[in-house]
């Protein structure tokens, strides 16, 4: 987090982004559940009995203008008042990636991760979405020294996997929800400037299944 800040003040690019994050994603965090939880005539969540199984699929474009694709599996369980817990599995994938003067080829990122959730009804059948992520991000790509073409080695290492989105959906019926999320993520969040970390901008769609 460090190098993050350091890089920030340092780089107008990476500054803007940093402070973007705040602006749209960071503070809508906090204001917006509070907001609704306020609002009058707000109908009761989902009962807290039912475990929820969330599918998704997920599309980061990072600071590099590198597309990181895949998808997401998430078993959640409601507790009080909209929020959850819960617990996922992510696969995301690159052709090439260029980081720290190599270049990077088939990166492929399984990111395990702890889950909390809210989700508040609002208008007719639409749910406020906010969910947050942290687990351990298992990497592997091979790398390219841009002086030595053609000579690549396999890289297998792990690191912080850090997700923040906001999104809404949509209650087809009680058991059946599609939803729509943006957000920012990070692969590898480190302070060591010479780590491989693809963050950015993310996309999510997908449908949430109340299972029982």
């Amino acid at each position: 987090m460090a190098y993050w800040w350091s890089c920030a003040w340092k780089n107008p690019d990476h500054l803007l982004f940093t402070m973007n994050i705040f602006r749209y994603l960071l503070f809508p965090l906090l204001l917006c559940p509070s907001l609704l939880l306020a609002a009058p005539g707000n109908p009761d969540p989902l009962p807290s009995s039912r475990w929820a199984l969330a599918l998704d699929y997920q599309d980061m474009l990072s600071t590099h203008r590198t597309h990181f694709r895949g998808g997401s599996i998430l078993l959640s369980r409601p507790l009080h008042a909209g929020w959850s817990v819960g617990l996922g599995l992510e696969y995301a994938a690159a052709p090439y990636h260029d980081d720290n003067g190599y270049n990077l080829y088939r990166l492929r990122f399984v990111p395990v991760t702890a889950d909390a959730g809210l989700q508040l009804p609002f208008g007719h059948s639409f749910l406020f979405l906010s969910r947050i992520a942290a687990g351990l991000s298992f990497a592997k790509y091979q790398q390219e020294a841009g002086s030595l073409p053609g000579q690549r080695t396999v890289i297998r290492e792990k690191g912080l996997f850090l997700q923040g989105s906001l999104g809404v959906g949509y209650q087809v019926s009680r058991r059946l929800t599609p939803l729509i999320m943006g957000g920012i993520k990070g692969f590898h969040m480190s302070t060591n400037n010479l780590d491989v970390n693809p963050h950015g901008v993310t996309f999510r769609a997908g449908i949430q299944w109340n299972i029982f």
